[in-house]
């Protein structure tokens, strides 16, 4: 870690500060002379400072040596600078890692306009310290990014010195010690209840009104719906079957990677006939949810015109997604429907993203089970024989 602190020496002609700085990857403090010690009244002479003024100038060296800037200071051995290293490593997703398309359009938008504008496209990835990472956390924790965000930017930054240790010899990760922002999850997600949901959809025109439905009652995401074909639909069993996921231009694997079966109710089997009686693009092989001409239905402008029916509605206006979130927080209402169940149906990775539903969703047949569980431990117990009696 880059640190720095004025020492003082004296010699013939008096006390001279100094800047003592630790470098990472020299192995000898470097110490560079700032000026003599002035003790006198009012200002300074030329080449005399005060101790304030020597601190201030000890930290203006730690802000060169941070950048490599300092006289003297040992050129990075790498050569590899932090575009380079962030560039790479999206290259390494992408082709090692075999990242979902849709995840590598999304880190390259982070690095592109986010990352390397924050620590420089030509900085040494060596003059990259854990005071700076750190120094960045702190700026955008003060912009009031979320935890999410925060801690999103410092595991991509980490991946990208990790493999430049791998590839390149850099010898340490600047990202390791700086903590991560602590995430509290609330344990309830936005959502519609199921009227909010027909009245938002009763505002909507064709085909929005039945791509809301079946979104609120399926629990598909956007990709998942934009990819969804007629052959993917089995009426006579009442289940949908998730192939594939359209995102960033792209169509590909559901989130979770797995083909999932998710059940059809009444609501979401209605507006899918309904929307089937248009006569064309009904082959199995067209897509549900289309654009007038039969090509994909465009996702900004179904949140747009989400966002205005949910007003001409009267209800919240809410994200697309929080349609899913409605769907997941009313199943996990539904007694037979497990968490397991729950998790299998929605295609959630872990346990622990269905688990924010199940805390969620008040059960009043549990409470009551526990109720009388608690009453009945505190009935007074009967007392036998004369005792009984005497009672």
């Amino acid at each position: 870690m880059l640190a720095a602190h004025v020492r003082e020496k004296i010699g013939a002609r008096g006390r001279t500060f100094y800047a003592v700085l630790r470098i990472p990857g020299e192995r000898n403090q470097k110490w560079v002379k700032l000026g003599r010690k002035w003790t006198g009244k009012g200002r300074p002479p030329e080449g005399y400072l005060t101790k304030k003024m020597a601190e201030d100038r000890c930290r203006d060296l730690v802000t060169d040596a941070g950048r490599g800037e300092l006289p003297g200071q040992r050129q990075p051995k790498t050569g590899l600078t932090f575009g380079a290293a962030a560039r790479e490593w999206l290259a390494y997703i992408e082709q090692d890692r075999q990242r979902r398309h849709s995840t590598v359009v999304n880190l390259g938008s982070l690095i592109d306009s986010i990352l390397i504008p924050a620590f420089g496209d030509s900085t040494p990835v060596e003059s990259i310290t854990p005071d700076t990472v750190d120094a960045y956390r702190q700026k955008i924790v003060q912009q009031g990014r979320a935890a999410t965000t925060v801690n999103k930017r410092l595991i991509t930054l980490s991946g990208i010195f990790k493999l430049a240790m791998k590839r390149h010899g850099l010898k340490a990760n600047p990202c390791e010690g700086v903590e991560r922002q602590p995430h509290i999850i609330s344990g309830k997600a936005p959502n519609y209840e199921w009227a909010e949901v027909m009245a938002l959809a009763s505002k909507a025109p064709v085909p929005y009104r039945f791509l809301y439905v079946v979104a609120a009652f399926t629990g598909l995401r956007m990709g998942e719906l934009r990819a969804l074909r007629w052959e993917h639909i089995d009426f006579k069993r009442r289940v949908i079957r998730v192939h594939g996921s359209y995102v960033h231009g792209s169509e590909g694997a559901p989130k979770s990677g797995k083909v999932r079966v998710v059940p059809l109710v009444d609501q979401a089997k209605g507006a899918l006939l309904a929307l089937h009686e248009r006569g064309e693009f009904v082959q199995p092989g067209d897509l549900v949810f289309v654009s007038p001409t039969g090509g994909r239905l465009d996702d900004s402008k179904a949140r747009k015109v989400m966002a205005k029916a949910a007003r001409d509605a009267g209800v919240p206006v809410l994200r697309f997604h929080d349609l899913r979130h409605t769907f997941c927080t009313r199943m996990a209402e539904v007694p037979e429907i497990s968490p397991w169940d729950l998790q299998r149906i929605a295609g959630h990775a872990n346990i622990e993203t269905t688990m924010r539903y199940v805390h969620s969703a008040p059960k009043d047949e549990q409470t009551d089970a526990m109720n009388d569980r608690v009453q009945d431990a505190l009935k007074p117990k009967p007392v036998d024989g004369d005792e009984a009696e005497a009672a």
